[in-house]
């Protein structure tokens, strides 16, 4: 009972952080308030923890833009080249606007080299990293 409003759509705020962020498809609830749906085309019928960031990005940027009610959870859309269905729908908790910005702060932090980055939580995660080649984590 869904009826979409946006897609394709960019959104810019330049409080409380800069953001600039273009949704997929967003939907508005008989209730009033909208549903963020980002669609994806991978191997792996999963979300993944990007997803989470740039959906919540994404919410930030309409409510401020918008000044309208972006709900705390979202769909991720996977369009999986062998699945069983042709489409997989998954939601997931975005991040509030204080986990997000300090998420932002830290990567501007890292750019500037005023902390140092983590490691990822997975080794599994090293195997298609682009800076593998410069990492000194530990084998």
């Amino acid at each position: 009972n869904a009826e979409l409003i946006y897609m394709e759509k960019l959104f810019r705020i330049e409080e409380p952080i800069q953001l600039v962020a273009k949704v997929d498809r967003v939907y508005r609830l008989p209730g009033g308030s909208l549903v963020l749906v980002e669609l994806k085309t991978r191997r792996q019928d999963k979300p993944h923890l990007t997803d989470i960031i740039q959906l919540s990005a994404q919410r930030v940027a309409i409510e401020h833009q918008t000044g309208e009610v972006v709900e705390p959870v979202a769909f991720v859309t996977v369009l999986g080249p062998a699945s069983r269905r042709p489409w997989q729908s998954h939601q997931v908790r975005l991040l509030d606007e204080g986990q997000l910005i300090a998420l932002a702060q830290r990567r501007r932090a890292i750019l500037a080299l005023r902390t140092d980055p983590a490691y990822a939580t997975s080794v599994r995660a090293c195997v298609g990293c682009a800076f593998r080649w410069a990492c000194d984590r530990p084998a």
